[in-house]
């Protein structure tokens, strides 16, 4: 449980850097398709964990189900050495400069403003009476909070009352990713 809620705030904060970070190396008039994009990626990315996991405890049997996790460590240890490596002042100005020389705007045009010492929860509460922030900030939460909670409840639940193996609820644990993956916006496309 004390691991679950460890993953679970790192997901928490996860949100908001990703949608941060992916606007800061789009210029302003690309950042709607941009965070398109990225958010695609969420349920992109559950889907295939869900597929990887299935798969895994199908080959190798329910008493390696630790074998998934590792697979994901395998996974993402590259990623952030990638991206550790990738994401750097010089990389950024070099973007910058590209923007400017495509008529573009930048996505920061401004240096954010530094918090003086002792005056963080005094400009947390400022930023959090920004009625769009709150709101924002809300609607995350209580998405995050369902998004975990199908994470959280969905396998067990078929796997110890509807009687399925555990592979097979790894995959059927999948489906809601489809909605996001797919989309209203893609499946009207589709139907064009």
């Amino acid at each position: 449980m004390l691991l679950r809620v460890g993953v679970n705030l790192g997901a928490g904060w996860g949100e908001p850097v990703g949608v941060s970070n992916t606007a800061e190396w789009w210029p302003k008039e690309k950042r709607g398709f941009a965070l398109g994009v990225h958010h695609t990626g969420y349920p992109i990315g559950a889907l295939l964990s869900g597929v990887v996991a299935s798969l895994v405890l199908s080959a190798f049997g329910e008493g390696s189900w630790r074998y998934c996790f590792l697979l994901a460590l395998i996974v993402a240890i590259p990623l952030m050495i990638f991206w550790a490596k990738y994401s750097t002042a010089d990389r950024i100005n070099t973007l910058y400069l590209h923007i400017d020389s495509q008529g573009m705007t930048r996505p920061a045009t401004q240096e954010s403003s530094h918090v003086a010492k002792g005056e963080g929860m005094k400009t947390f509460l400022r930023t959090l009476r920004n009625r769009n922030i709150s709101l924002t900030a809300g609607n995350t939460l209580l998405t995050q909070i369902v998004y975990m909670g199908i994470n959280v409840v969905l396998p067990p639940y078929l796997y110890h009352v509807s009687g399925l193996s555990l592979a097979a609820s790894a995959g059927l644990s999948i489906i809601f990713t489809l909605t996001g993956t797919l989309g209203p916006d893609n499946l009207a496309l589709a139907l064009r």
